[in-house]
């Protein structure tokens, strides 16, 4: 019975230190706002949060692709590779075939 309450007690020490971690950043990133929001008068704008969005998204889309693999036990970490293979082919589409976006 004993182990059981060890285990326990260890284990809620672990969450209370993962959660006082993310408090922590949590807190730095607010204060970090509130600082810029002092010295820049256009950084808590409509236009600066949607091109900080904006420029966002394609991480945003690697990073759920490369979520799904590890979830599926495939870990693949070459994710700078297949994104810059990527840009490569997009060139090399629109130089060579006259493909344009949209």
């Amino acid at each position: 019975m004993s182990d059981n309450n060890n285990k326990t007690k260890r284990m809620s020490k672990w969450v209370n230190k993962s959660n006082r971690s993310v408090y922590y950043l949590l807190g730095i990133l607010i204060v970090a706002v509130i600082i810029m929001s002092f010295l820049d008068k256009n950084f808590l704008t409509q236009r600066n949060i949607f091109n900080v969005l904006n420029q966002q998204s394609t991480l945003g889309i690697v990073t759920m692709g490369v979520a799904m693999a590890m979830i599926a036990g495939c870990i693949d970490l070459t994710v700078g590779n297949v994104l810059a293979c990527a840009a490569g082919v997009a060139a090399i589409a629109i130089a060579r075939w006259g493909l344009r976006d949209g």
